[in-house]
């Protein structure tokens, strides 16, 4: 499944759903079901400055060309919207995903749950990836 494949099943799960608790909800059950994000990389250098709260990520480019994705938050809907980038991103090659238009974070049934902070953070985080 390529990249808007998996977009566009992440939005139908929330769209399906139609509650906005429903939604915050599955948020909370995706920041359950994330990767644990290491300790060692809890510092300065992967700290997101743009985001509201302590969140941190780490997007490495592999030599294979693919981006390994791991982030965390103190928030648990931001640590819910970074599970989805990472089901969204983890393991692409760089080609599928240099200006990629992620629309994940324009979506009524996701930015609701969000301040435009919060979003502006999430913004940061995706051009990271993608750039």
């Amino acid at each position: 499944m390529d990249v808007r494949e998996t977009e566009e099943d992440i939005l139908a799960d929330l769209h399906e759903l139609d509650d906005p608790v429903l939604q915050y909800a599955y948020l909370v059950a995706c920041a359950g079901d994330a990767e644990p994000y290491p300790d060692s990389l809890r510092d300065d250098e992967h700290l997101v400055r743009e985001c509201q709260v302590k969140t941190w990520i780490d997007a490495r480019r592999h030599a294979d060309g693919t981006v390994r994705l791991v982030g965390d938050s103190e928030s648990i809907a931001i640590r819910g919207a970074l599970a989805l980038l990472e089901e969204l991103f983890d393991g692409r090659r760089s080609e599928e995903l240099a200006g990629y238009p992620c629309g994940l974070l324009d979506d009524e049934a996701f930015a609701r749950h969000f301040t435009k902070t919060q979003l502006r953070g999430l913004e940061a985080i995706v051009r990271k990836i993608i750039d």
